[in-house]
């Protein structure tokens, strides 16, 4: 359980405060589960597009499903919650270094900015609720 605890009140600015704030903390893991399964869903999605299309164009070398791959692997490690810290690092990294990937998935700066935050987020927070970290206690500090 989290415990909170606040600043005392001064002209009661915050008397609404754990009013509202305290029951919310008690969906937090639900929280880190939504984000980390709406990630990995967006990069095992764009993964396998990418690999219907070399399937489709009959291109069978190893280099051209490479990215496809690797993609819908990381994508595959967040929504299982595997070594979701590791998984969310190296996720960035990814998306820096594939450019086919970066451009096809974030039409602009700030979505590519936004999802690198919310990566950064479960590298610090790990696979929480509903995850397999949680299930062997996995935590990479």
């Amino acid at each position: 359980t989290m415990v909170v605890t606040y600043p005392a009140k001064r002209d009661g600015a915050l008397e609404l405060l754990p009013g509202v704030i305290q029951p919310l903390l008690a969906f937090a893991d639900l929280g880190f589960f939504l984000l980390r399964l709406f990630l990995g869903v967006l990069l095992v999605e764009e993964g396998w597009r990418g690999m219907r299309i070399l399937f489709r164009e009959k291109r069978y070398g190893a280099l051209p499903w490479l990215f496809p791959t690797i993609s819908a692997l990381l994508g595959l490690l967040l929504v299982t919650g595997t070594v979701t810290q590791l998984a969310a690092l190296v996720s960035i990294a990814f998306i820096a270094a594939a450019r086919p990937i970066r451009e096809s998935l974030f039409p602009s700066v700030r979505s590519l900015g936004l999802f690198a935050v919310a990566l950064l987020a479960l590298a610090a927070a790990g696979g929480g609720f509903l995850s397999v970290d949680q299930l062997f206690g996995v935590i990479l500090y």
